[in-house]
């Protein structure tokens, strides 16, 4: 059961960390799209 929670716990804290990084990415995408 420790395993599972673990697992749980690392995809939740991986889930956090991602949603700013989603957010922030899609800036500098369209930045370097906009360049010629």
């Amino acid at each position: 059961m420790n395993r599972i929670i673990a697992h749980i716990s690392n995809s939740l804290t991986a889930l956090l960390a991602a949603r700013p990084a989603m957010q922030l990415l899609p800036v500098p995408v369209r930045r370097f799209r906009r360049r010629p």
